[in-house]
């Protein structure tokens, strides 16, 4: 077995603790009923609901409350496999600790260090800084929400230029009667003041408050209203994960943002597919047929056999839902966007909301070229 880590402290077992179902795959034999079981059994771990809003402080809670050593303030700086028959991974802190685990998940975002660390040779990422573009989000307290916009989160559209605007209304309680509306600006195009800005050189939130205003204008009092009384303004760095062959390599695998993370769109389901990323890597992991390399590979090809396709497809409909909101023939697009039924354009995005997962997603044919795949997908795009 493994060397135990040092640094992790585990208390006994007592009465009160239990051993989940899911520390075991349920199938342990080729028997229909042990199958059957097993196909269950992945079903509900990946069971994702669709339509569901959860506030980040009790996504953070849940968090906590199931992860029973969460560390901040420290970086990874490297990753060592071990070899060994059991195998696994040792994780290099910044303060020179050295952690020990089955696998590393890389879910650390558009700037990964998981994903650097993994693919060091990986091309550079396209950023809104080389795209000329430029992202600020910030939030406003507001006494009611505004009548023409409402409590609905949605996009709109002007001439190369967008905004996002996010009614945040279950804060009523704790801002002493006001609701907090989140907003986020996209310019396709950099006024001077920001193009003439370094790599690290930052404007003060006054002066960005100032921008989004400016160039805001057009769109209206609602907005030029939330605009101006921006209780808090930051600008935000979008980059565009470069497409990779894999998500994974030996130990380590990447999931949501940090394995394709895109520049953002009106479609607007990057978290959502994090959170799919995870319920489906999760069940890869847990039915592992074997608890070494061999079965951590098939495990982590079967997670990204499942999601590639989900994903590649997200992308590029992102790609077509930015194209239109950023194009110089705004009069042609809002006359097609007026002509196109509601209903046409939710039908069009059923493959998106309506997708279900099963449980033979994740069966993976080891001896299966899918390299071949990969290069021709990637030959299309260019």
């Amino acid at each position: 077995p493994p060397p135990p880590n040092p640094d992790v402290m585990r208390e006994p077992m007592d009465r009160n603790d239990v051993i989940p179902s899911s520390a075991a795959p349920t199938a342990t034999s080729h028997s229909l009923v042990s199958q059957v079981m097993s196909e269950a059994h992945k079903e509900q771990l990946a069971d994702v609901p669709r339509r569901l809003t959860i506030s980040a402080q009790v996504l953070k809670h849940s968090l906590r409350a199931h992860v029973a050593d969460v560390r901040f303030g420290r970086r990874v700086v490297g990753l060592t496999p071990i070899e060994s028959a059991a195998g696994g991974v040792q994780v290099h802190l910044d303060n020179g600790h050295v952690e020990w685990g089955d696998i590393v998940v890389g879910a650390d975002g558009l700037a990964s260090t998981i994903r650097h660390l993994v693919y060091p040779n990986l091309p550079e990422a396209h950023t809104s800084r080389t795209q000329n573009m430029t992202q600020i989000d910030g939030f406003t307290e507001v006494g009611e929400f505004p009548e023409v916009l409402g409590d609905t989160p949605c996009e709109i559209w002007g001439h190369r230029k967008t905004v996002q605007y996010l009614p945040v209304s279950d804060t009523k309680h704790m801002k002493g009667g006001s609701n907090v509306v989140g907003f986020s600006c996209t310019l396709f195009d950099n006024p001077q003041e920001l193009s003439a800005l370094g790599p690290d050189d930052q404007l003060d939130p006054d002066a960005y408050r100032h921008v989004a205003a400016r160039e805001f204008e057009d769109f209206g009092p609602e907005i030029q209203r939330i605009l101006k009384n921006a209780t808090v303004v930051k600008p935000t760095e979008l980059i565009q994960v470069p497409l990779m062959r894999h998500w994974h390599h030996r130990r380590a695998v990447l999931l949501g943002d940090a394995a394709h993370g895109s520049f953002p769109s009106a479609l607007a389901q990057d978290t959502s597919l994090c959170v799919e990323d995870a319920a489906l890597l999760a069940t890869a992991v847990v039915n592992i047929p074997l608890g070494n390399d061999r079965g951590y590979e098939y495990a982590m090809r079967s997670y990204e056999k499942a999601r590639r396709l989900r994903i590649e497809g997200y992308i590029q409909q992102s790609i077509v839902a930015r194209d239109w909101a950023r194009t110089k023939h705004t009069g042609i697009r809002n006359a097609l966007m007026r002509m196109t039924p509601p209903p046409l354009v939710s039908l069009g995005q059923r493959w998106l909301f309506n997708w279900s997962y099963r449980g033979d997603m994740l069966h993976y044919d080891l001896y299966a070229d899918d390299d071949h795949i990969f290069e021709a997908r990637d030959s299309s795009r260019k």
